[in-house]
């Protein structure tokens, strides 16, 4: 491809933001119905009664129901301290 044939081809081949613009709410919903892979709409109340949001766990407990040690708890986890700092 010459670069002029490259120059002629971008031309012609919308930019993403556009091809997003041109899509309808129709154009999505059926896009995102069509592929299983993509998550549930949980704004449909239909079903959302399904789905519960799960709690964090609590650190603190856990590691104080291992008694362990921050340190500890961490190796045991392979983590830095610092993340298990974090989630506590």
């Amino acid at each position: 491809m010459t670069a002029e044939e490259a120059r002629e081809r971008c031309k012609r081949t919308p930019e993403p933001e556009t091809a997003l613009d041109a899509m309808t709410d129709e154009d999505i919903a059926r896009q995102i119905a069509a592929d299983l892979d993509l998550a549930p709409d949980l704004t449909d109340p239909d079903l959302a009664k399904y789905f519960r949001p799960v709690p964090d766990p609590d650190v603190r407990l856990i590691q104080a129901k291992l008694d362990t040690t921050q340190v500890q708890f961490a190796r045991a986890l392979d983590v830095p301290v610092g993340t298990i700092r974090d989630w506590e």
